[in-house]
């Protein structure tokens, strides 16, 4: 479903100019002035951008949205992400905060009247945008959420997210999300470039679709066929390197033994519909040195996303904002 109504996510106005005394409006009306002359002094000034997440279990769900957000508007917004994992406990913890935009993940086996009144008092309250991560009323019954702005499609979240933000705030995402001056993004003295391999075609084109939502104008070079793939990796570093297990000889377990022979310093990324542990895998074909993250598949597109953050667009800033995060299973 579309985006039903045409919010812009700006902050309210303060209301303390109506209640106030002459004095303290004469006090508030000067302040107001003096920031707006700040903000024509000082074009980089960016706007307070508050985003409340409700529902979402873990502690990488608010780094995410802040690194989604930063990484398209972080030039235009001063990024706030508050969090409360228990949705339903939204009008009572948020109380009279600001708030510029909310997005609710609902379990499919939520109560949907329970969940209707939370978003009818959100709306009511604050009057903002909501934007609702589920799959259950609208997709199984004829019937949408009272007071959801817009729905999260599941399988690409991520695209329909930023097609939501971008008319909220009124402003086209930016082209490219790689390095902006006030942005966690690393400063790429190039894009980067990503090898993948895997014998399956299909496979290739979907993760280089979802890789090219957060890296738009990376190199990615895709091989069906192993040997070709290593070929190039000896030609070339790459920044990471995407492989399956099981395909025609070197099949991933000779891959990893001949890249630890090599001692390589990029992330690799194992992806493996039989290979669940990194056990599993033929003893001494990783060495202590190779940085290997494991992915078993089928992998929601959330934990791909959160490798490439930890291990090439953000490793560093990871690590400053939480050093457990990146442990972090949820």
């Amino acid at each position: 479903m579309g985006v039903k109504h045409d919010f812009a996510l700006v902050p309210k106005q303060p209301n303390s100019l109506e209640t106030a005394s002459p004095g303290a409006r004469r006090i508030l009306s000067g302040m107001i002035a003096d920031t707006l002359m700040l903000a024509k002094t000082n074009p980089s000034a960016k706007t307070a951008l508050s985003v409340v997440i409700g529902g979402f279990s873990g502690i990488r769900w608010p780094v995410l949205f802040k690194a989604i957000i930063e990484s398209q508007w972080g030039d235009q917004f001063d990024v706030k992400i508050t969090s409360e994992t228990n949705a339903m406990n939204l009008l009572t913890s948020v109380g009279q905060a600001l708030v510029d935009l909310f997005i609710l993940h609902v379990d499919k086996d939520a109560d949907c009247s329970s969940i209707g009144e939370l978003l009818v008092g959100l709306k009511a309250r604050y009057g903002k945008p909501i934007i609702v991560w589920g799959t259950h009323w609208w997709q199984t019954v004829d019937c949408e959420l009272p007071g959801a702005d817009a729905y999260l499609e599941g399988s690409n979240w991520i695209q329909s997210l930023l097609n939501a933000l971008a008319t909220y705030l009124r402003t086209p995402a930016n082209s490219s999300m790689v390095a902006k001056t006030h942005s966690p993004w690393r400063s790429w003295s190039r894009p980067p470039r990503i090898v993948m391999m895997d014998d399956l075609r299909s496979v290739l084109e979907m993760l280089e679709s979802v890789i090219r939502i957060w890296f738009p104008d990376a190199t990615i070079l895709t091989f069906t066929d192993a040997e070709l793939a290593y070929q190039e990796l000896m030609r070339e570093d790459p920044d990471l390197f995407t492989t399956d297990v099981c395909h025609p000889e070197p099949d991933g377990d000779e891959l990893l033994r001949l890249l630890t022979a090599r001692n390589v310093k990029y992330p690799i990324f194992v992806m493996s519909a039989w290979v669940k542990t990194k056990e599993a895998l033929r003893p001494g074909c990783i060495g202590p040195n190779l940085n290997v993250t494991l992915m078993p598949k089928p992998f929601p597109l959330d934990e791909l996303y959160w490798q490439l953050l930890s291990n090439v667009g953000l490793s560093d800033w990871v690590q400053r904002q939480s050093p457990q995060i990146g442990n972090d299973q949820s």
